[in-house]
């Protein structure tokens, strides 16, 4: 009872909350339906016919967990340029890995 009392069964609800479940799902199924999109062949029977509207989806979906993930942070102070470093840094391996992957692969032929 002390917890409620000093807003620590508040706080810990707030930060539980700040995990969205079926918000990961619904990105997730997005993201395959992009996927479908861009490789018909190895999905053929499973393109849905609106499957385009997924990006916009999953781009909502996502700019709604990025700033429920960083409001917190950016109203204490976290600056701009703070922001974008810390979105580089998130996202600088798996951006190598990729375009490594795709030098390799030959996707960038010298004609």
């Amino acid at each position: 009872m002390a917890d409620v009392a000093t807003g620590r069964a508040e706080r810990t609800a707030e930060d539980r909350s700040r995990s969205f479940h079926i918000l990961d799902i619904l990105r997730g199924l997005a993201a395959i339906s992009v996927i479908t999109l861009h490789y018909p062949q190895a999905f053929a029977p499973f393109v849905a016919i609106g499957a385009y509207l997924a990006v916009d989806l999953f781009f909502v979906m996502s700019g709604f967990v990025l700033a429920r993930a960083y409001d917190v942070r950016l109203k204490d102070g976290m600056g701009g340029g703070a922001f974008i470093t810390a979105r580089l840094i998130r996202l600088y391996p798996s951006s190598n890995r990729g375009g490594v992957k795709e030098i390799s692969s030959g996707a960038f032929p010298t004609c």
